[in-house]
């Protein structure tokens, strides 16, 4: 991209400690994704931008287009979107670990309610996430390792699934309820944002959603609707994902 003509700017995230355990969904758009836009913008002397978002990446940075576009605003000439999530009405083998009890535990332990605050452990997610793909990822191991007694391959890919990262107690728990469990982004009007009600509806610029087979097809029904909320011209993009034997 640069060798184009483009200067790149990335985003990364932070490994949060417990000091963050009160930082918000709000707190990650507003002083991260808008700031970002802004500092961008900023630096490159220019109106728009061209943004490109990565799984929950994505999601925070439709979130921040959103706010943005309620105030009339918009600073991106394009949005790219990379397995990205924005209608959860279907979550499949998800549904497993999230219903309003377990939301209300989250909440009352770590996600703020009574004062409380904690964080979601980076192990935890991985496990759970390690449980989408148990196949490759769980039992494949308890096989070759426990019952066979053989080392595991070596395996770049592992290094980069096992640096997992903790995400603040406040923000986990907006994420799980308003998405995951009652799937409030794409209700106009339906949740605020940084004090705005969001309608994915009003942003103007024209959206590529990249998904990869092997990943949505555990959650159940792929989001082919956010071409539905996205007012403007929408690509959706299939390609196929190797499997962890064939990487």
């Amino acid at each position: 991209m640069v060798s184009q003509g483009h200067t790149v700017f990335l985003v990364y995230w932070k490994n949060p400690d417990a000091s963050m355990a009160q930082v918000s969904w709000d707190d990650y758009v507003g002083n991260g994704v808008i700031k970002a836009i802004e500092v961008v913008k900023d630096i490159g002397d220019t109106k728009q931008i061209n943004i490109l978002g990565f799984c929950v990446g994505g999601t925070l940075t439709t979130s921040a287009l959103a706010v943005l576009a309620t105030r009339d605003k918009h600073p991106a000439a394009s949005l790219t979107l990379f397995t990205t999530l924005l209608d959860f009405t279907n979550t499949s083998i998800l549904d497993v670990f999230i219903d309003e009890g377990m939301v209300e535990m989250r909440e009352n332990t770590i996600g703020g309610k009574g004062g409380k605050y904690g964080m979601m452990s980076g192990l935890d997610l991985g496990n759970t996430f390690s449980f989408l793909r148990p196949n490759d990822l769980v039992w494949n191991y308890v096989v070759e390792n426990y019952l066979k007694g053989n080392s595991p391959p070596p395996f770049d890919l592992l290094y980069w699934n096992g640096d997992s990262t903790n995400l603040p107690g406040a923000m986990y728990c907006w994420y799980l309820r308003h998405t995951y469990l009652q799937n409030d982004l794409v209700k106009s009007g339906k949740v605020k944002i940084c004090g705005e009600k969001i309608d994915l509806g009003k942003i103007k610029c024209p959206a590529y959603c990249m998904l990869h087979k092997r990943i949505t097809s555990f959650l159940g029904n792929p989001p082919m609707s956010q071409r539905i909320f996205f007012k403007a011209r929408t690509v959706l993009c299939w390609v196929r994902l190797a499997t962890l034997q064939e990487l």
